[in-house]
């Protein structure tokens, strides 16, 4: 029941997250004019990129350590992390000072001031990320969903001060009160995680770099290759077959957001309950099987019911690509299913078995997607995302299986071993 409690208010704080980029982002496109709104998306996708090498070097690491982070030594690791995360902004601040001087020499002022908002806003937004996971692990996801629905009311609350008292909003403006909300959270929930932690045994900053060190390489190597199974096949797509066929598969995966960020919600509790917990593996599979069922039924249930959907959240759109729906939600599923078990592989330090799927996974489906592509076009995009995580699950339960389902010989009992032959209690277990 812990557990389940645990994991119903990280879907709750997964789900204000979620909602809060929904519903800021409609906000933003319609306060900015296109222009403006336009360089916010492109600065924006700089921040996603972000995104993608601090989860593989940075969070993901840090959640399979923090459950492992003795009580002693707790206080000490939250100033550890502090620290990492100033001279992480720092860092990011002084190479977008520099980017933005060169920029600006060569007359290209605008994109310099597009890298220093995401840079900046970004990384202050990034250390929002790192703080509300770390509840996760020393606190409880409620008080992280707390904070993402102060985040949510005070940016759109600051956004709308500011455009009512100049009548102009800017997208500079938006990253701006997007870092300075994002700062002062993380810095309250740091603030929280320091007065609610003990010990005093110390936790250096080389630990945990050194740490990250070895981690961090697989991680960001494995979070990249995610990122080409899925938008490298649409680059591939656009490139042979064109923007619309891009444009209707990507409408088709938004639907799956609810799916997606629950699925990222259980990822990283996996993570920490392995860690942890040290599951055995029997368990860790009937977890798989039971998600299992619930994703064949979500997939059984769109095969009837997803041309409705779709015409429901396009109105008559896009519905000869509704067939996609399912073939997503089956390859989401795969995906998830070998999260869990490369989750339990990276709680127990066996990093190649837990980064391998992945990067065999993407590789997979480019090669697949080459080929495909170019013989059926958009369905060949949607079967070659599939067929790479059908990939990355075969390898991940490969492993499983090599590492954790050990056959024994049965005892055999014959009639002289009975009368005068012993077996050890060690034996028999």
């Amino acid at each position: 029941m812990r557990h389940l409690l645990r994991v119903f208010w990280l879907i709750v704080d997964q789900g204000i997250f979620a909602t809060s980029n929904f519903v800021l982002n409609i906000c933003f496109a319609r306060w900015l004019t296109p222009q403006d709104y336009g360089i916010f998306a492109v600065s924006f996708t700089g921040y996603l990129f972000m995104t993608v090498i601090h989860w593989g070097g940075f969070l993901e690491p840090l959640l399979v350590l923090s459950a492992q982070i003795g009580a002693n030594r707790r206080r000490s690791y939250i100033v550890a992390l502090i620290r990492a995360h100033i001279l992480m902004i720092g860092a990011i601040a002084t190479i977008c000072l520099i980017a933005f001087a060169i920029t600006k020499a060569y007359g290209m002022a605008s994109v310099g001031w597009a890298i220093l908002g995401a840079g900046i806003g970004g990384s202050m937004m990034l250390s929002l990320i790192t703080s509300r996971r770390l509840c996760l692990a020393f606190l409880s996801p409620s008080l992280s969903a707390v904070i993402g629905l102060v985040y949510f009311c005070g940016v759109l609350g600051s956004a709308i001060l500011l455009s009512t008292a100049r009548s102009y909003l800017s997208w500079f403006d938006l990253w701006e009160i997007m870092g300075g909300w994002s700062l002062l959270c993380a810095g309250l929930i740091f603030a929280i995680l320091y007065l609610r932690t003990t010990g005093t045994e110390p936790y250096s900053l080389r630990t945990l770099v050194a740490f990250q060190r070895t981690y961090a390489p697989g991680a960001i190597a494995a979070a990249s290759c995610n990122w080409v199974a899925f938008d490298g096949v649409f680059v591939m797509l656009a490139s042979f077959v064109g923007l619309t066929a891009v444009a209707e598969s990507r409408a088709i995966y938004t639907i799956m957001n609810p799916l997606i960020n629950i699925n990222a919600a259980m990822h990283a509790s996996w993570l920490v309950m392995f860690s942890e917990q040290r599951d055995r593996a029997q368990r860790v599979l009937r977890i798989a099987l039971g998600y299992l069922l619930v994703i064949s039924l979500c997939v059984s249930g769109l095969y009837f019911t997803a041309t409705p959907l779709v015409r429901l959240f396009y109105g008559g759109r896009y519905l000869d690509a509704a067939w996609q729906l399912p073939v997503f939600v089956a390859a989401l599923g795969c995906f998830s299913i070998s999260l869990m078990l490369t989750s339990l592989f990276k709680s127990r330090g066996r990093l190649w078995q837990g980064f391998a799927p992945d990067v065999v996974g993407s590789l997979a489906a480019i090669c697949v997607g080459f080929v495909t592509i170019r013989l059926y076009g958009q369905s060949g995009a949607v079967y070659a995302i599939l067929s790479g995580y059908v990939t990355n699950l075969s390898l991940s339960l490969v492993f499983f299986f090599t590492a954790y389902a050990k056959v024994k010989k049965p005892l055999k009992i014959t009639k002289k071993s009975a009368t005068t032959e012993r077996y050890t209690i060690k034996e028999l277990i």
